[in-house]
């Protein structure tokens, strides 16, 4: 009789333990999700953040431009330029910035198609750590800004600025090129006078 309840016990101890494996192995893609979301998340964050970074950055160096004209122009650039415009990020993918500046013209940022139509021009690119002391992600985002003409000024002419006003886009892109952006308009009220930014919104 005690054997057989010693065999009963074991038969039982063998199942609960069965089940505390089969319940480990059901929780642990779970928990590998979440985790997944919660650095994906982070990044994301840190991407929006770095986005403003390089916005913040390049507007320090447009107002000491004394020139618009050149910037939208092409003929001055930021001193951000990190070379070759088509560049692998971290996990393999290729950013090309020349094909990023047609398709913010072409069909504008985020759900919205904001700054769609514009003549963009790359003023400023380089990897995080260029733009930060130090770079949180660890060299995982490519940071960059595009400059436009003002939609409402009335001359007609995407390469000259006639009323002191520029379009700005800044963008963070990182693996997968999933980005984050912000766009922003500077407006300069006369040519001694601080350049100062209208408004600053987020790319959704």
């Amino acid at each position: 009789m005690r054997a057989n309840s010693r065999g009963a016990a074991l038969i039982v101890t063998m199942m609960a333990l069965l089940m505390l494996v089969a319940l480990t192995g059901a929780l642990m893609p779970l928990t590998s999700s979440e985790t997944a979301i919660a650095a994906n998340h982070r990044l994301a964050v840190q991407s929006l953040y770095a986005a403003g970074a390089v916005l913040k950055r390049a507007i320090r160096e447009l107002e000491a431009a004394p020139s618009w004209d050149d910037v939208l122009a092409g003929r001055r650039r930021a001193t951000l330029w990190d070379g070759q415009t088509t560049r692998s990020l971290a996990d393999g993918a290729v950013l090309d910035l020349n094909a990023a500046t047609d398709a913010l013209a072409d069909a504008g940022a985020g759900r919205s198609g904001a700054g769609r139509g514009l003549r963009w021009r790359l003023y400023a690119h380089g990897p995080l750590g260029a733009v930060l002391p130090q770079d949180p992600t660890g060299g995982l985002l490519h940071a960059a800004v595009w400059v436009a003409d003002d939609p409402d000024d009335a001359d007609g002419d995407p390469l000259r600025d006639a009323n002191g006003i520029l379009m700005l886009h800044a963008a963070a892109v990182g693996p997968s090129l999933a980005q984050r952006a912000v766009q922003a308009t500077l407006a300069r009220p006369a040519p001694d006078q601080r350049p100062v930014v209208m408004s600053w919104t987020i790319v959704r």
